[in-house]
Protein backbone atom coordinates (compact mmCIF):
# COMPACT_ATOMS: atom_id res chain seq x y z
CA UNK A 1 0.00 0.00 0.00
CA UNK A 2 1.27 3.42 -0.91
CA UNK A 3 2.11 5.96 1.78
CA UNK A 4 -0.41 8.79 1.63
CA UNK A 5 2.14 11.48 2.43
CA UNK A 6 4.68 10.17 -0.10
CA UNK A 7 2.02 10.09 -2.81
CA UNK A 8 0.88 13.62 -1.91
CA UNK A 9 4.51 14.71 -2.26
CA UNK A 10 4.57 13.34 -5.83
CA UNK A 11 1.23 14.96 -6.70
CA UNK A 12 2.13 18.40 -5.42
CA UNK A 13 5.41 18.38 -7.33
CA UNK A 14 3.55 17.72 -10.57
CA UNK A 15 3.57 21.16 -12.19
CA UNK A 16 0.26 20.47 -13.94
CA UNK A 17 -2.37 21.70 -11.47
CA UNK A 18 -5.15 20.32 -13.64
CA UNK A 19 -4.02 16.80 -12.69
CA UNK A 20 -4.10 17.34 -8.93
CA UNK A 21 -7.83 16.85 -8.35
CA UNK A 22 -7.97 13.67 -10.42
CA UNK A 23 -4.83 12.21 -8.84
CA UNK A 24 -6.00 12.96 -5.29
CA UNK A 25 -9.38 11.35 -6.06
CA UNK A 26 -7.62 8.28 -7.52
CA UNK A 27 -5.39 8.10 -4.45
CA UNK A 28 -8.49 7.79 -2.25
CA UNK A 29 -9.11 4.32 -3.74
CA UNK A 30 -5.64 3.19 -2.62
CA UNK A 31 -5.27 5.11 0.64
CA UNK A 32 -8.38 6.48 2.36
CA UNK A 33 -8.13 10.20 3.18
CA UNK A 34 -10.32 13.23 3.82
CA UNK A 35 -8.58 15.72 1.48
CA UNK A 36 -10.83 18.18 -0.33
CA UNK A 37 -9.74 20.75 -2.91
CA UNK A 38 -11.37 24.08 -2.07
CA UNK A 39 -10.25 26.06 -5.11
CA UNK A 40 -11.76 25.85 -8.57
CA UNK A 41 -10.60 26.86 -12.05
CA UNK A 42 -10.18 30.61 -12.31
CA UNK A 43 -9.52 31.17 -8.59
CA UNK A 44 -6.62 33.39 -7.57
CA UNK A 45 -3.79 31.04 -6.61
CA UNK A 46 -1.06 33.69 -6.37
CA UNK A 47 -0.88 33.61 -2.57
CA UNK A 48 1.17 31.04 -0.68
CA UNK A 49 0.59 28.85 2.38
CA UNK A 50 2.03 31.46 4.73
CA UNK A 51 -0.28 34.21 3.49
CA UNK A 52 -3.27 31.90 3.85
CA UNK A 53 -2.26 30.74 7.33
CA UNK A 54 -1.80 34.34 8.48
CA UNK A 55 -5.21 35.32 7.10
CA UNK A 56 -3.87 37.72 4.45
CA UNK A 57 -4.07 35.87 1.11
CA UNK A 58 -5.68 38.80 -0.70
CA UNK A 59 -4.50 41.76 1.40
CA UNK A 60 -3.86 44.39 -1.27
CA UNK A 61 -1.50 46.40 0.94
CA UNK A 62 0.70 43.36 1.58
CA UNK A 63 0.60 42.29 -2.06
CA UNK A 64 1.68 45.80 -3.08
CA UNK A 65 4.60 45.64 -0.65
CA UNK A 66 5.64 42.22 -1.92
CA UNK A 67 5.53 43.44 -5.53
CA UNK A 68 7.95 46.27 -4.66
CA UNK A 69 10.44 43.91 -3.02
CA UNK A 70 13.07 41.76 -4.72
CA UNK A 71 11.74 38.31 -5.67
CA UNK A 72 13.64 36.70 -2.80
CA UNK A 73 11.67 38.70 -0.21
CA UNK A 74 8.13 37.52 0.26
CA UNK A 75 5.92 36.02 2.99
CA UNK A 76 7.77 32.72 3.21
CA UNK A 77 8.88 30.40 6.00
CA UNK A 78 11.71 32.84 6.87
CA UNK A 79 9.03 35.50 7.41
CA UNK A 80 7.08 33.11 9.61
CA UNK A 81 10.20 32.46 11.68
CA UNK A 82 10.73 36.25 11.86
CA UNK A 83 7.19 36.65 13.27
CA UNK A 84 7.79 33.82 15.73
CA UNK A 85 11.13 35.24 16.90
CA UNK A 86 9.58 38.69 17.43
CA UNK A 87 6.69 37.27 19.46
CA UNK A 88 4.05 38.20 16.89
CA UNK A 89 3.12 34.54 16.61
CA UNK A 90 2.30 33.43 20.14
CA UNK A 91 2.49 29.69 20.84
CA UNK A 92 -0.69 28.17 22.21
CA UNK A 93 -1.29 25.03 24.19
CA UNK A 94 -5.00 24.51 23.47
CA UNK A 95 -5.79 23.82 19.83
CA UNK A 96 -8.94 25.42 18.40
CA UNK A 97 -10.34 26.68 15.11
CA UNK A 98 -8.72 29.68 13.43
CA UNK A 99 -5.18 29.13 14.65
CA UNK A 100 -1.95 28.96 12.68
CA UNK A 101 -0.35 25.53 12.47
CA UNK A 102 3.23 25.10 11.25
CA UNK A 103 4.87 21.96 9.95
CA UNK A 104 8.59 21.50 10.50
CA UNK A 105 11.30 19.02 9.72
CA UNK A 106 14.94 18.97 10.80
CA UNK A 107 15.60 22.06 8.66
CA UNK A 108 12.92 24.29 10.17
CA UNK A 109 9.41 25.41 9.22
CA UNK A 110 8.38 23.99 5.86
CA UNK A 111 4.63 24.73 5.69
CA UNK A 112 1.77 26.48 7.45
CA UNK A 113 -2.00 26.25 7.51
CA UNK A 114 -5.01 27.48 9.44
CA UNK A 115 -7.01 25.18 11.69
CA UNK A 116 -10.70 24.68 10.96
CA UNK A 117 -11.12 22.48 14.02
CA UNK A 118 -8.84 20.54 16.34
CA UNK A 119 -8.31 17.90 13.66
CA UNK A 120 -8.82 19.74 10.35
CA UNK A 121 -6.63 22.28 8.55
CA UNK A 122 -6.92 24.42 5.44
CA UNK A 123 -3.62 24.99 3.66
CA UNK A 124 -2.20 25.79 0.25
CA UNK A 125 0.28 23.30 -1.13
CA UNK A 126 3.13 24.64 -3.23
CA UNK A 127 1.98 26.29 -6.44
CA UNK A 128 -1.24 24.37 -6.13
CA UNK A 129 -4.65 24.50 -4.66
CA UNK A 130 -6.11 25.33 -1.28
CA UNK A 131 -6.98 22.10 0.52
CA UNK A 132 -9.00 21.04 3.56
CA UNK A 133 -7.41 18.01 5.19
CA UNK A 134 -6.69 16.18 8.43
CA UNK A 135 -3.67 17.44 10.36
CA UNK A 136 -1.20 14.93 8.93
CA UNK A 137 -2.69 14.54 5.46
CA UNK A 138 0.04 16.68 3.88
CA UNK A 139 3.04 16.02 1.61
CA UNK A 140 5.88 14.25 3.39
CA UNK A 141 8.40 17.08 2.86
CA UNK A 142 6.45 19.33 5.23
CA UNK A 143 7.73 17.37 8.22
CA UNK A 144 6.23 15.71 11.27
CA UNK A 145 6.58 18.38 13.95
CA UNK A 146 3.50 20.54 14.40
CA UNK A 147 3.34 23.80 16.34
CA UNK A 148 0.31 25.99 16.98
CA UNK A 149 0.04 29.76 17.26
CA UNK A 150 -2.65 32.35 17.91
CA UNK A 151 -3.42 34.14 14.63
CA UNK A 152 -1.89 37.62 14.40
CA UNK A 153 -3.83 40.72 13.41
CA UNK A 154 -3.76 41.27 9.61
CA UNK A 155 -2.48 44.85 9.98
CA UNK A 156 0.27 43.65 12.30
CA UNK A 157 1.32 41.17 9.59
CA UNK A 158 1.63 44.00 7.07
CA UNK A 159 3.71 46.13 9.46
CA UNK A 160 5.93 43.19 10.33
CA UNK A 161 6.44 42.40 6.66
CA UNK A 162 7.81 45.92 6.20
CA UNK A 163 10.28 45.28 9.04
CA UNK A 164 11.13 41.85 7.63
CA UNK A 165 11.76 43.29 4.16
CA UNK A 166 14.01 46.00 5.61
CA UNK A 167 15.92 43.37 7.61
CA UNK A 168 16.54 41.59 4.31
CA UNK A 169 17.92 44.76 2.69
CA UNK A 170 14.83 45.95 0.82
CA UNK A 171 13.87 49.60 0.68
CA UNK A 172 10.21 49.72 1.61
Amino acid sequence: MASLRAELQKITHDGNLENHARRIAELRAQVPHSIEILTKPGDNLRYNCIMHALGVPENTELIGLVMRCPRSIHPNTRFLKFLKDRGILSPIAQLAAGQVVTYSNGRGIRHAGRTISELVVESKWGIGHLYRHALMEVPSSYGNKLSYFAPPDAQAVVGEFIEFARSQGARV
